[in-house]
């Protein structure tokens, strides 16, 4: 899948090349760029459909836009291709959707609550995790965790807030923010893992 994603985004800079909308000497920059914007599409209207499918589009909809908010910030493990990820990334959200909808059916606001406070440790512990794709400097990684941190607290209080109205968006909240810190935790001991590998 990757290499079709390639060759339809060398297609579509192509065209623009050759109508003098690019530079010819941009076209490798732009080309990433465009597989960037075509693998992102895909997975936001492959999760976008499982919301509706299973009826809960406003919940997968607030579960998603909070993990990505989280993860952009925090980092975490990474698939070393876009097919592996894609199918891991509708995989874990149709699992977290059911155990979403499972948690909605009773009163669960100690869980979720728990779990919040675990993403905000392991924010405060891991963030931010870099990948190949991501260098960041000191300076960078310093801002990044602050923002993971102070992003997932205003979540928790956000959810506080949702709870105390018993509104039941605070479970996808909480299940963006517990999937967020499972990825971080992972991440992390895949970095450990491999870094004693190569000792």
């Amino acid at each position: 899948m990757d290499k079709v994603i390639d060759s339809f985004s060398e297609r579509i800079i192509n065209y623009f090349v050759s109508r003098d909308l690019i530079k010819d000497d941009k076209k490798r920059l732009y080309q990433y760029s465009m597989t960037n914007i075509v693998q992102s599409s895909i997975c936001i209207i492959g999760t976008l459909l499982i919301g509706l499918c299973m009826g809960m589009f406003f919940e997968n909809l607030i579960f998603f836009l909070v993990f990505k908010i989280l993860r952009k910030y925090s980092g975490g493990l990474h698939a070393g291709k876009y097919i592996y990820c894609l199918l891991f990334s509708l995989s874990a959200n149709v699992v977290f959707m059911l155990i979403i909808k499972y948690l909605q059916s009773f009163d669960s606001v100690v869980i979720v609550l728990a779990f919040e406070l675990l993403s905000l440790l392991s924010a405060a512990l891991f963030a931010p995790l870099e990948n190949k794709n991501k260098r960041i400097n000191g300076k960078e990684a310093m801002i990044y965790k602050i923002m993971a941190i102070a992003i997932s607290f205003s979540l928790i209080v956000v959810s506080y807030i949702l709870v105390y109205y018993s509104n039941p968006f605070s479970v996808p909240i909480g299940m963006a923010m517990l999937f967020n810190g499972i990825l971080l935790v992972v991440g992390k001991l895949s970095m450990y893992a491999k870094s004693k590998k190569f000792q």
